[in-house]
């Protein structure tokens, strides 16, 4: 029987990276999973996945150090990227981490979305927007999901989501309201998944 959802490991670089391809030899395609630290990556994964604590959350910003590869009913791989802009990580650990984020991309992994968490309540930083432009120029695909909306009644959402939208210049289409306490939005994110994955 397969697993609904399998980890299936951590890597530092290109060399550690596991094959594309499920445990039956199918060809799978990934998503790759980016934001600052402590912006929800592994609760909205467990949301995803329909699972508790698969993916570890922690309290401490900054505490995911590796690329964590996750497969999803053999259908497809999750990759969970180490959180930028900590204020406590050195510059030497976030120039490292800024390297794996480089290596990954620069390996022609087949890469079918990236989802590209933003904490709704805050301002994109100046490196924010950096990396958001550099998808956008690399043509990668990218779908960006506000996170934590649910800390906003129904009307001021709307305002926020436009304020976001005109910060990162970016289409209505790329933006996915998300509330792991509230349940918002992950009907849509996996519908911009599996359109991503072609199907």
């Amino acid at each position: 029987m397969i697993q609904a959802v399998r980890f299936v490991k951590s890597a530092t670089g290109d060399k550690d990276f596991p094959p594309l391809c499920s445990i039956l030899g199918t060809p799978l395609r990934e998503i790759a999973v980016v934001g600052r630290s402590n912006v929800g990556k592994s609760s909205l994964l467990n949301m995803l996945f329909g699972t508790k604590g698969v993916v570890k959350t922690s309290s401490q910003p900054g505490k995911t150090r590796l690329l964590n590869f996750f497969a999803f009913e053999e259908r497809m791989f999750f990759v969970d990227f180490p959180g930028w802009g900590y204020a406590k990580v050195g510059k030497e650990d976030r120039a490292s981490f800024l390297e794996m984020v480089k290596k990954y991309f620069e390996a022609k992994r087949d890469v079918a979305l990236v989802l590209f968490l933003f904490d709704s309540r805050r301002d994109p930083t100046t490196e924010d927007l950096q990396i958001w432009a550099w998808f956008k120029q690399e043509k990668i695909p990218v779908a960006l999901v506000l996170t934590k909306i649910d800390k906003f009644g129904v009307t001021k959402r709307l305002t926020e989501i436009k304020r976001i939208k005109k910060a990162f210049e970016a289409d209505e289409s790329d933006i996915f309201p998300f509330s792991t306490l509230e349940g918002i939005g992950k009907e849509q994110v996996w519908k911009r998944i599996e359109n991503g994955l072609g199907r």
